[in-house]
């Protein structure tokens, strides 16, 4: 799998975070984890395809053994990171007594969670035994793996490192006596030796317990792998259940979502008394264009697909009534340029660098792009020819292009068009602006519209202006505009 290349502060803006965040792992270990965002690669089909085969699996045990999974939640919330660990035991470094401890109720809790048989054989998962590793470090407390783990360096004394530490026991409760000078003389240099003696047995012990621990390392740290592994199958399970979403086809040919929400806007809205319009939309390789006024959702949809399908890559079941996904190289997203890569360009400029880096990307694999209101930081003319030529380019690749753009493009006809936010202009306003901006915000119909092979779309911006109770005089002079303005604004 490979880690996702998006800024922290693009993952806010299209919802990731949000969704990151409502994960409720067991293991802290496994909200790290997730947090490197790692999805499928298109060489990864068949793993994809059986991952999301466990997830159902795994998803009718939870749901069928309700009792047995909230023990097992407990069971991993005590999962730990032993990379460190493992890492000291490959190269030869001897582990200390707090190292040993961690180890040791690690492997405790790798061996109960062998009870959870259906879970792990469910998700597809297994752990290596590590019974012998268990004993290793049991010494004479034996090998029980319930809790409360206890390890203390004297469980592994042979008898001459016992009678040594029993020696020191003797000599230190002497000193406690309050001899006289000499004979506590006496005592320190005996104290000396014997301690002496302990310290370097102590290590013989840490020398012994390594070489003898080295053997598992790898099959130490494949075990954490699968723990982690179940704690985010059963957290995305939980998440997805929250929303009702639990289906997917591992689709190559197209990207399609029934009724897809944004998890993020749909809270922001919820609390706001209002609703989510969820979006429909079917994408295939080449462009898709999604015309429409400013507020009309152009936006929340671009990032609504963008965010379901790049989830569904990640493990994640999407939150729609039902979808087909392909798998990519890349997930791009390209609209308010952001960032310290930007500074000291223009935004013009900017914004050419980044779609330029796009296009780069999508010629050489097939990549999810994500381009919202291209070349806006130009005038109209050069704009609409710099987005249609760019529509033109992408749509020869095999990426799968998503255009959110005012212009007109040339040649329509060959994209997959999309229209959003078609509005019921109510025939007289309230006196009130404010109420009549919420007004119009309520009476907008944020479904898209498959408008492929249309040629008339209704234009209602100068409509709305003045029902907004913009001035006669600018509608009126905007009219003349309209009709006295062939093509492109000249440019020099």
């Amino acid at each position: 799998m490979k880690r996702l290349d998006w800024s922290d502060e693009l993952k806010t803006t299209l919802g990731l975070t949000h969704v990151l965040e409502r994960v409720q792992t067991a293991a802290q270990l496994s909200r790290q984890t997730l947090a490197e965002c790692k999805f499928f690669t298109p060489d990864e089909q068949k793993e994809r395809i059986q991952y999301f085969k466990s997830m159902k699996r795994l998803q009718v045990v939870m749901t069928s053994q309700e009792s047995q999974y909230s023990d097992l939640f407990m069971t991993l919330s005590d999962l730990r990171d032993i990379s460190g660990i493992v890492e000291k035991l490959k190269i030869g470094v001897d582990p200390d007594v707090k190292d040993l401890f961690v180890l040791k109720k690690q492997v405790a809790l790798e061996q109960r969670v062998f009870r959870f048989t259906a879970f792990l054989k469910a998700a597809g998962l297994r752990l290596c035994d590590h019974a012998r590793v268990l004993a290793l470090l049991g010494g004479t407390r034996g090998t029980g793996i319930d809790l409360p783990i206890r390890l203390s360096m004297s469980d592994f004394d042979d008898t001459e490192l016992a009678a040594d530490r029993q020696t020191m026991a003797v000599l230190m409760k002497a000193l406690a006596d309050r001899p006289d000078e000499a004979a506590e003389e006496r005592i320190f240099l005996q104290l000396e030796t014997v301690s002496a003696r302990v310290t370097a047995g102590e290590a013989k012990v840490f020398r012994w317990l390594a070489q003898n621990l080295a053997p598992f390392a790898d099959s130490l740290l494949a075990n954490q792998a699968v723990l982690v592994s179940l704690d985010l199958m059963m957290a995305k399970i939980r998440l997805a259940a929250e929303y009702g979403c639990e289906s997917v086809t591992l689709s190559s040919r197209e990207l399609y979502f029934d009724q897809v929400i944004h998890p993020e806007e749909d809270r922001n809205l919820t609390r706001q008394g209002r609703m989510f319009t969820p979006v429909s939309m079917r994408v295939k390789a080449g462009v898709t264009v999604i015309s429409g006024a400013n507020m009309s959702g152009k936006s929340v949809a671009l990032n609504t697909i963008l965010l379901n399908a790049m989830l569904v890559n990640m493990g994640f079941f999407p939150f729609a009534k039902q979808a087909h996904v392909p798998i990519f190289a890349r997930y791009i997203w390209v609209g308010d340029v952001q960032g310290d890569r930007t500074q000291g360009l223009s935004t013009f400029g900017a914004e050419v660098g980044l779609i330029r880096e796009a296009v780069d990307a999508a010629s050489g694999s097939v990549c999810l792009i994500v381009l919202d209101e291209p070349f806006r930081g130009t005038n109209p003319g050069e704009g609409r020819r710099l987005a249609g030529g760019l529509a033109s380019y992408l749509n020869e690749l095999s990426s799968f292009t998503l255009i959110a753009t005012h212009y007109r493009l040339s040649d329509e006809k060959r994209y997959r068009r999309y229209q959003s936010g078609d509005i019921d202009i109510p025939d007289v306003p309230p006196y009130d602006y404010e109420q009549a901006v919420r007004m119009l915000a309520d009476r907008v119909d944020y479904r898209l519209r498959d408008i492929t092979g249309v040629t008339s779309i209704p234009e209602k911006a100068l409509a709305i202006a003045g029902w907004l109770g913009l001035q006669k005089e600018i509608l009126q002079a905007a009219n003349y505009e309209a009709e006295n303005t062939h093509g492109d604004f000249k440019t020099e």
